[in-house]
């Protein structure tokens, strides 16, 4: 039998170049509305920026290039619901950590310190990725398992906001993040199970791309949130919630006209 020779393995530069641009201006965007880095109109064109480069690189990817980084069958609906439902499972567990609840123990400051809580569980609570999971799947057994991990998420994310009006030691603490983190990596891993479960071999590279991209971005993403938190706590009188909300509000835009874009090029 012959042998047939190794083909070489080409690397798409402009593509990777065009994709590495937009994470980068992303990830600035994020840096910024948290505070660290540039001034918030900067952050805003960054943010801009990083529609369009996502935009370009789709035009490219699918329209222009010879050798596609991402096939068209990694961004149908069924594979996006899995990327989104890993990225607010992600992002809600990381801001947990970023927000610092446990610091709240002088009771003076518990009033402020209540805002903070009422603000991390409503958006920690991974109800959220429910409805989303809910359609991922008919198997029984994942939906429930699915929704077991995320009402316990739920759970230890109200008991970490409430521990220390009964409980003045950490001990609850670790346990309360121990069983949250394994919570969310079963939730993690359930959905990849429904996603992995239904796609071909060859996608498999391209969709692990993919999560891994998520996984880097929702860190920024729960950073920066959990940062206009702090702020809008610790200095109410000349921090608003305005930029607070214009980071939820501008990145589920950017999300959902990515998405939509991704889908109609391809």
């Amino acid at each position: 039998f012959k042998q047939s020779k190794p083909q070489d393995i080409k690397i798409n530069f402009l593509g990777t170049a065009i994709i590495s641009g937009s994470l980068l201006s992303f990830i600035l965007s994020m840096v910024t509305f948290g505070g660290n880095f540039l001034t918030f109109y900067e952050g805003g064109l960054m943010m801009a920026l990083f529609m369009v480069l996502i935009m370009l690189f789709f035009v490219y990817n699918f329209r222009l290039a010879k050798q596609q980084i991402f096939c068209k069958e990694v961004f149908t609906p069924q594979y996006i619901k899995c990327y989104l439902s890993n990225l607010l499972v992600a992002a809600a567990g990381t801001m947990d950590k970023f927000v610092e609840p446990y610091q709240m123990v002088a009771f003076q400051t518990f009033e402020k310190q209540t805002v903070s809580m009422v603000v991390s569980v409503a958006f920690l609570s991974s109800f959220l990725v429910g409805p989303i999971t809910m359609k991922m799947t008919r198997k029984l057994y994942l939906r429930t398992c699915a929704l077991i991990f995320q009402g316990i998420m739920l759970l230890t994310t109200v008991l970490n906001g409430s521990q220390l009006m009964w409980f003045p030691t950490g001990i609850v603490t670790i346990v309360e993040l121990v069983i949250h983190s394994g919570c969310q990596i079963g939730c993690i891993v359930l959905a990849n199970q429904m996603l992995y479960g239904s796609s071909p071999r060859r996608l498999a590279p391209q969709i692990a791309v993919v999560n891994n991209i998520i996984s880097n971005l929702q860190v920024m993403l729960a950073y920066s949130i959990a940062s206009n938190i702090q702020k809008a706590v610790a200095a109410p009188e000349t921090y608003t919630y305005a930029s607070f909300a214009v980071v939820i509000f501008v990145s589920g835009v950017l999300i959902a006209i990515a998405m939509l874009f991704i889908q109609s090029v391809g």
